[in-house]
């Protein structure tokens, strides 16, 4: 089992690197798959909080999304994201965990271990040297995040809440955008 795979760097302009962050984007650190950046992604966002009947839909949505041959991208930083990200993985979906502080520190929970070696996983981030999640980095993660996918999918939010807020910028960019509840 992979302990640890090395850390790629991507820059714009070079081989590999997402053409949705264009030419000005900033500096990518990945570990693991990087053919995952090649794929139809999905963008998932949810707030912290949930509902049990929120739950209950993004589990469902989560079933069904592991029947198609599509790839997920989220921080799954958020319960329900998480919990959306285990079914994913359990289910050979291929997922791009967008992580809001550096990678390099950055310990693989065991049971992304066998994702991760299948070739079903890849962590991404833009930070070179961040230790700590914040505020100010999660945004930009969620930024990656919206530029990375080509839906997204709002398994839950808050009224007035910060993944509230991002939903309504991506309807304003016109990226199709689903709300499960």
């Amino acid at each position: 089992m992979t302990t640890t795979l090395p850390i790629t760097q991507l820059t714009p302009g070079s081989p590999g690197y997402p053409a949705s962050l264009g030419t000005c984007g900033p500096a990518l650190y990945a570990r693991g798959n990087l053919r995952l950046l090649e794929r139809s992604l999905v963008g998932v966002f949810s707030s912290v909080r949930a509902s049990g009947a929120a739950v209950l839909r993004a589990i469902q949505w989560a079933r069904t999304v592991a029947k198609d041959s599509i790839g997920i991208v989220s921080g799954f930083h958020a319960p329900l994201e998480q919990e959306c990200l285990g079914l994913f993985l359990r289910n050979g979906v291929p997922a791009i965990v967008c992580v809001a502080r550096e990678i390099a520190a950055y310990r693989v929970p065991s049971a992304w271990r066998p994702a991760l070696d299948a070739g079903n996983l890849l962590l991404l981030t833009s930070f070179a040297a961040e230790r700590r999640v914040t505020s100010a980095t999660s945004q930009i993660r969620n930024q990656i995040v919206v530029s990375l996918a080509n839906e997204i999918v709002i398994l839950h939010a808050e009224p007035g809440s910060k993944t509230d807020c991002l939903a309504q910028e991506v309807a304003t960019r016109g990226k199709p955008l689903r709300w499960l509840g």
